[in-house]
């Protein structure tokens, strides 16, 4: 089967991907990422779980990107879709992201945090 998973940033996405892929699915993170845009994508495999970001594109992409989750959907078996309902979590888990991405050395955006920790 071949699961995307489509969401916006700070909204679970990594863990579910994680989570799938512990019940034996081949994990692509963010193939369309900044980290990942020299490296070819493809779907090779049946049992993949595939998570991309909204507005992530492919570096040599020309159209919008609602035009590339449209040639993407019918490529996959199951797609999620995931949000956050509670808005002031999610700013608060772009400003605990933006925080310890600035850090030297940049710390774990995934470990346990609280509000408090991070400076005004």
């Amino acid at each position: 089967m071949k699961i995307l998973i489509i969401g916006v940033g700070r909204s679970g996405t990594t863990s579910l991907l994680n989570g799938i892929a512990k019940q034996g699915y081949t994990k692509i993170h963010e193939p369309f990422g900044p980290k990942n845009y020299k490296k070819k994508f493809t779907l090779s495999n049946d049992n993949i779980v595939v998570k991309t970001i909204f507005g992530q594109l492919p570096k040599n992409y020309k159209k919008e990107w609602k035009e590339l989750i449209k040639e993407l959907i019918p490529k996959f078996d199951k797609i999620i879709w995931l949000d956050r309902k509670n808005m002031n979590k999610h700013c608060e888990s772009f400003i605990n992201l933006h925080y310890r991405s600035s850090l030297q050395p940049p710390t774990s955006v995934f470990k346990k945090w609280k509000i408090e920790e991070i400076p005004k």
